[in-house]
């Protein structure tokens, strides 16, 4: 009985160490789950590919610049603010931890020049390459309101550029 307790609080301390890099991914994903499914249901998003981010990929600039064992999931397509948007999941491995993004892509109607915004207090960055904007979120994002709102502000953004809100040239 004397060394029982020293035992279980050993047991428990091993458990905790190897349960706890887990737990964290799965909160993500299953926040990830929740934005994907009120995106299709009240946004009208659908099953997107991944052969459409290949492009965006094979740029290795962030956040597809490091890592291994990178992944897409929950690939969607629809339209904000009346332009095509494609939005997915992204991990990747780093130094033996996971590290979770959430992407959106939108297509501009035409090629601007190359911008990139990292580390905002938002907790947001984005990049314009050609006639795409590529947003990704530490994490993922917490809603799919949350997804709507950085885009639109980030379009607001490039409304200097010649890019009104609604994504059309001036």
């Amino acid at each position: 009985m004397r060394y029982a307790l020293p035992v279980t609080l050993l047991v428990a301390l091993a458990a905790l160490i190897a349960i706890s890099p887990h737990v964290e991914p799965r909160r993500l994903r299953f926040r990830a789950r929740q934005v994907t499914e009120d995106l299709r249901a009240k946004h009208g998003f659908r099953d997107g590919s991944k052969a459409s981010w290949l492009a965006a990929r094979s740029t290795d600039c962030p956040p597809f610049h490091y890592g291994t064992r990178q992944t897409l999931d929950s690939e969607l397509s629809g339209m904000l603010h009346g332009l095509p948007v494609r939005v997915a999941g992204y991990e990747l491995v780093t130094n033996g931890s996971r590290h979770r993004y959430g992407l959106a892509a939108v297509t501009l109607p035409r090629p601007l020049d190359l911008m990139e915004v990292r580390g905002e207090p938002t907790h947001l960055s984005w990049r314009t390459h050609e006639n795409e904007l590529l947003l990704w979120k530490r994490d993922g994002w917490d809603s799919a309101a949350q997804l709507i709102t950085s885009v639109r502000l980030v379009l607001n953004q490039l409304e200097p550029t010649g890019l009104n809100a609604a994504g059309e040239a001036y």
